[in-house]
């Protein structure tokens, strides 16, 4: 299952985003994931995977590449939408306690 995680591997290319500089990757990764965890409403999400598709059709990386390495984690990313579908209601916690008394 490893094999077929795509994070962190460099995919050889010659695209725009291929011929970037790598500290500008870098910086625009960080700055792309201070977004992710700003976004709090629908409009947000659908801009960062507009943004995220942009990425990816520039990269010339095909999707089904993409989704291909995506699906090992796929469970953990369920698992986590079933979590905050059961403990989180309108920004309202639902379940609350302390894990050390």
């Amino acid at each position: 299952m490893m094999n077929k995680l795509i994070f962190g591997r460099y995919i050889p290319g010659d695209s725009f985003i291929h011929r970037l500089d790598p500290r500008a990757k870098l910086l625009a990764s960080f700055y792309f994931i201070g977004i992710i965890f700003l976004a709090n409403n629908w409009q947000s999400y659908v801009l960062i995977a507009a943004f995220t598709a942009f990425a990816i059709s520039l990269s010339k990386i095909s999707a089904r590449f993409f989704i291909r390495g995506v699906r090992p984690l796929l469970w953990l990313i369920l698992f986590t939408v079933a979590l905050q579908t059961l403990f989180t209601q309108g920004g309202k916690c639902t379940f609350s306690g302390e894990l050390f008394p």
